[in-house]
Parts: C-alpha cells; structure tokens; sequence
C-alpha cells in the first residue's frame, strides 16, 4: 500500500494528506445525504419501518468510510501508470529499505504502513459487534488491502507488495487490541494481564525490533548504502553477458568521510555566519523537510529569504524569492566582495579564486581529484553566488564537501560485482518494468565512481552501462564495491 515513496518529506505527506480532504468529505457528505434519504423518505415515511438508526454509529461509519477513501485515493489515485504488473514477495523488504536508506522518510513510510489501517481495528468494534471478534478484524483489513493492491496492480499504478499486507494487517490488529484493553478496563474496572499482553506484543516487536536495528547500526564502522537492494531483480530468464575484460583482483581502496555530514546543530551556525556578513533578517520560522532543515527569514520590503540544510551532505541553500534574477551583477569588484565574503567565513579556502560562468554566476569548483589514487584529505563540490544589480546576493549555493580520508578497505573484484548483476542483486525500479524471458543485458563499460553512506562515509562503487535488447544505454546500475 505504498501510495507515498523514498524521497517525500514530512510536509509532501501532509499536502498530500490535505489534497484529499475535500473530496472526502464530499464523498462522506454524498453518502450521509443518499442515506438519509433513503431513511427518512423511503424507508420510515413509506415504507413505515419502525427500525431506529444508532446515530452514534452511524458517524463512526461515516468518519471510517472518509478516512478509508483517503487511504485508498493516496495509495492509489494519487500515482501515475508507471508500472507493470510487478510482484514483491519479500515480506522483509520494507524493513530492508529503511536500513539501506536509514533516513528519516524511510522510517516515517514504514511507520505509515503499520499505523495506516489501525482506526479500521479501533472504531469497527463501536460500529457493530461482529467486529468484536480479532477474526472478522484480520479478515476486514486484509480484504481491504487486498483490493488496494490488487488495484494498484491492474491499473499499473503500483506493485503487488506482501510486506505491505502484513504490515497493515498488523496494524488493524494492534489498533483492536489496544482499543479492546481499553474497553474491557472500563467494564470490569481493572486490567486482565491477557489483555495487556495482546495489547503490548505488536508494539513490544517492534520497538525491539527498531532498538536492535540502531545498536546494530552504531556498532558497525560505516554506514548503509542506498544502492543495496531490498528487493532484488529476477535474473533467471535474463541473459548477461560483459562486453569488457572485468578484473577478478580486489584491492584495497581509500575510504573517506563528510566531515559535516549529519549535523544539524551547524545550520544555525552558518546562519550566524550570513548574518554578521549580509543584511540577513532574523529566522521567522524553522521546520524539516524529510532529514533536511529548512528556515524562513522575517520578510522585508525587499526580501523573502529561505535557508535549506541538507542534513546528510552539510551542504546547504540560500536564496531569496522576491528578487529580479533576470538583473544581475558580473562585475568584478562585485567579484572581489564575494570572494572576501566566502573566505571570511571559511566557505572556500584562502587561496581560491572565484570565475563567472557563462549564467553570470559567480562560482569556485574544487580541483577534480580521482579519490581512488589519491588517500588525502580533499574537497569536492562548488559554491555558486548569485547578486542582484542592487549588491543583493539572491542565491548561495554551498554544495562544497570536505572529505577526509580515513584508511584504506578492501573491496571486491569488478569481475565479483558482474556476479552480483548476473543473481539479481540489485534493485530494478528505475525501469519500473520487470525483465521478461529472452532479455539479453550486455555490460559495455564499467567505471569506479564514489558515493555516500547513511554515515556520510565516500565509498567506491561500480558503475556498470550496458545495453538492453541491443537499445543502447537503457541499462545502468551501481554495486557497492565494499563486501
């Protein structure tokens, strides 16, 4: 049932969340008025039914059923028919990605999952008393998941997940038998042991669970790659085949490390930095968007700044919305100002020299190195600088990264990481299309790059391009070069 992805902030989730109250209650509004037309008019005015309503139920029902349109309007109208037919029946692939990623998002979606159908398991025991039976619950939830991806399924809008209707069973249940606890205490007026036992082992799992993933996770040197699959790819109707002499040597490789990566806290201290060098208002409001912060700036007659920190780089975005980009300074005493500007404040080294791009940008690029070869501290990255033909900088960029080199790791052997392709270990989604029998992939180039760990570690990687069915540059994936 996943109607929301990897990628989506906390404030996507809500907006896609408000997006969909009104047509809920239109749609609750159309049922509440058909029904009690056919009530009032038909069934007690000419038909003399003498059968009361319970009204107290029957808002429950209605808040249920405006809350079940929700869900299945996020988790299915709300996608496009980018997919084909696929299955994942991988019950623990939901928790694989939220390891491989370790990220805020990811745990937010997976909490979604398990919490999303937990109101069904808390109100249908009000609504009527064949849902006081944990039975009917479990056969209500998975009914209804069922239909959801079933549908997702047919109309190409998602994938057939069994983790998700696991996991949004598990909420029903848990949601009915806290609500169960609750009702048996005001009934007999104590607590039965039972019922606290059934009420606390879905959550009790999980908690463990979460608690052995983070000890786990801080006990281990380096961090989680994205790239790792959670699912994986079948292969086994898939012809692989290289089209280069791959190395079966592994070496051993430079690790590095983002020495700003996963610190919040240094947000508010560039602020202070901009603040004491340009007219910078005070901070008006602060929030997240997924694991980056993100700050507003009390606005001015002539600026609206915001401030965006990417809590996983150390990078970070400023600009203004209220400025003409079309009028801009590229002179080069304006030059000479940012310059001093940035140095003063340590965002690029002293001895750097900014350029002006074809844009008019002002820009300072760090000298390319190749970080296989080269086992020393370095940076990498840019910082850009938009002004305004009023001296206004309306953009700062800071997308400058300092590595710092930790110790050399041994690593597998390209030919070791084809191995890997040829089983399937990697996931396909990009192509959101599952490879049929007789596809023929052929390896035509094959690169060590670096990327990022959960950690802020810079690990080798491999890159390998290829074609599909002869079409050129229609297949690409990365395999992490660490075991």
């Amino acid at each position: 049932m996943k109607g929301l992805k990897f990628g989506m902030g906390v404030n996507d989730i809500f907006s896609m969340l408000l997006r969909w109250i009104v047509p809920a209650v239109l749609f609750i509004g159309a049922i509440t008025v058909g029904f009690l037309i056919l009530y009032k008019l038909i069934y007690r005015k000419f038909l003399q039914g003498n059968k009361k309503v319970s009204w107290t139920k029957f808002i429950l029902s209605i808040l249920l059923t405006g809350y079940l349109f929700i869900v299945f309007a996020i988790t299915t109208l709300s996608r496009s028919a980018n997919f084909d037919n696929q299955f994942n029946l991988n019950l623990i692939s939901g928790f694989l990605d939220v390891w491989n990623n370790w990220s805020l998002t990811s745990f937010l979606l997976l909490v979604y999952n398990l919490v999303v159908l937990s109101p069904l398991g808390i109100l249908l025991p009000f609504i009527s008393r064949k849902f006081q039976s944990i039975k009917n619950i479990f056969l209500f939830s998975v009914g209804f998941t069922l239909l959801i991806e079933s549908y997702q399924w047919v109309t190409h809008r998602g994938i057939f997940e069994l983790d998700d209707l696991v996991h949004n069973t598990i909420g029903a249940l848990s949601g009915y038998l806290i609500i169960k606890l609750i009702l048996s205490y005001k009934q007999e007026s104590k607590i039965r042991y039972n019922s606290i036992i059934s009420a606390a082992i879905i959550p009790f799992f999980y908690a463990c669970l979460f608690v052995g993933a983070i000890f786990s996770y801080h006990s281990q040197e380096f961090g989680n790659m994205s790239i790792r699959p959670s699912i994986g790819t079948d292969m086994s109707n898939v012809s692989v085949s290289s089209q280069i002499a791959l190395s079966q040597e592994s070496r051993l490789l430079p690790i590095y490390y983002d020495v700003n990566a996963n610190q919040p806290e240094l947000a508010l201290n560039i602020i202070s930095k901009l603040q004491r060098s340009i007219p910078l208002p005070l901070v008006k409001s602060s929030g997240r968007d997924g694991d980056n912060k993100q700050y507003s700036f009390e606005i001015t007659n002539d600026s609206s700044y915001h401030l965006t920190y990417f809590t996983r780089e150390g990078t970070w975005s400023l600009f203004d919305e209220l400025v003409d980009t079309t009028k801009e300074l590229t002179d080069e005493a304006t030059g000479q100002k940012i310059e001093h500007l940035l140095k003063e404040n340590s965002f690029i080294p002293s001895d750097a020299e900014l350029k002006i791009d074809q844009n008019g940008t002002f820009r300072w690029d760090a000298p390319n190195v190749d970080p296989s070869e080269y086992s020393k501290d370095f940076l990498n990255g840019m910082v850009m600088v938009d002004v305004t033909d009023t001296g206004k900088i309306s953009n700062l960029s800071f997308d400058l990264i300092e590595n710092k080199f930790i110790r050399n790791a041994q690593v597998i052997s390209p030919s070791d990481a084809f191995e890997k392709i040829k089983k399937g270990k990697f996931d396909s989604y990009n192509s959101r299309k599952p490879y049929r029998m007789g596809d023929q992939i052929k390896i035509t180039g094959m690169k060590l790059m670096y990327q990022y760990d959960s950690k802020g570690y810079y690990q080798p990687v491999y890159e390998f391009d290829g074609s599909l069915n002869d079409e050129v540059s229609r297949f690409s994936v990365r395999i992490p070069a660490l075991p």
